[in-house]
């Protein structure tokens, strides 16, 4: 039975520990979260309402996407996280009402 204080924690080939505290990055992109949310998650990460979210996407103020089936008119609704990101920095900085 293992413990916590094994010191082989790292790769099982090599026994060394490879830790990074840098964002992870794939090529030149740089991975640091999701580009797209739903509205949960919009709300788990900045606290806004999915009845505030539908209102700043429609005014236009916020970037959507709607994921549907030809012909159909119920599909997922999708938020662009940077949009979100960029609504609220201008409101911290006194740009919005």
């Amino acid at each position: 039975m293992k413990t916590l204080n094994d010191t082989n924690t790292g790769h099982p080939s090599t026994g060394t520990q490879n830790l990074t505290s840098q964002p992870l990055t794939l090529g030149a992109v740089q991975v640091a979260g999701p580009e797209f949310v739903g509205y949960a998650e919009a709300r788990m990460m900045f606290g806004l309402s999915r009845t505030h979210l539908y209102k700043l996407g429609k005014e236009g103020r916020v970037r959507t996407v709607s994921l549907r089936g030809r012909g159909t008119t119920r599909g997922r609704r999708l938020y662009v996280v940077d949009s979100i990101r960029a609504l609220l920095n201008a409101a911290t900085e006194g740009g919005l009402e």
